[in-house]
């Protein structure tokens, strides 16, 4: 049975009052010029603790097809596929964070689940394009519809100027927290409390191999 926002409304402000509760702890103990980063620290404890808590459609999705086999890693793809529309193999694996080859053996998780299309790039037919497949795309739309339910809202609240300087300044966290301990940030590369999201400012998250396919044997690029 999927949970509801109801049910998850219990945990959801307990949390909440323990990340209030630590950050003023927090900032009383801070210099000054620290409180901000105290803050950001406890925020985002939050921010992942809700998510922890919010179902991602897998349970519906899983319902749907009648397929237990349906993970976490396959939402999240299905997700950039749903929102950006088809891509590489190539592209996929930036927008996940994961070498190629893990984003090749996802789409084929996909493509054998019926899930996803792969086709030839007519441009360039060493590219594989990938999409979501036509007879499985409300599946997915009301599955993806779960993880941006709670976006939109947050989006509406903020208006469109605190919502580009709130992405701004998580593509910034992102691409220090992929910095290797102890380097510094580049010059030019700190943003302001008016910095604007640009195309192509986007953080390049660090790629890497996913823990569930560790071990598994690399799928031929497709």
């Amino acid at each position: 049975m999927l949970e509801t926002d109801r049910d998850l409304a219990p945990q959801a402000k307990t949390a909440q009052n323990g990340a209030t509760a630590a950050m003023d702890h927090l900032q009383r103990r801070a210099a000054p010029e620290e409180a901000g980063v105290a803050g950001l620290l406890v925020a985002l404890i939050e921010v992942i603790r809700a998510i922890r808590l919010r179902p991602i459609g897998l349970a519906r999705l899983r319902a749907s097809l009648g397929n237990n086999e349906i993970a976490a890693r396959h939402i999240l793809a299905l997700t950039h596929l749903a929102v950006s529309g088809s891509m590489s193999v190539s592209e996929l694996a930036s927008r996940l964070g994961v070498t190629r080859t893990t984003a090749s053996l996802i789409v084929s998780e996909l493509a054998q689940s019926g899930l996803a299309e792969r086709s030839e790039d007519a441009d360039d037919h060493r590219r594989t394009i990938v999409s979501i497949a036509s007879s499985h795309r409300d599946d997915v739309d009301r599955a993806v519809e779960l993880r941006l339910e709670p976006l939109r809202r947050a989006v509406r609240i903020l208006g469109p100027h605190a919502a580009t300087t709130l992405t701004a300044g998580l593509n910034v966290l992102a691409g220090e927290l992929s910095r290797p301990p102890g380097s510094q940030a580049s010059p030019g590369s700190q943003a302001g409390p008016d910095s604007q999201a640009s195309p192509g400012s986007q953080a390049s998250p660090a790629q890497h191999d996913h823990p569930c396919e560790l071990g598994q044997q690399p799928a031929r690029e497709a």
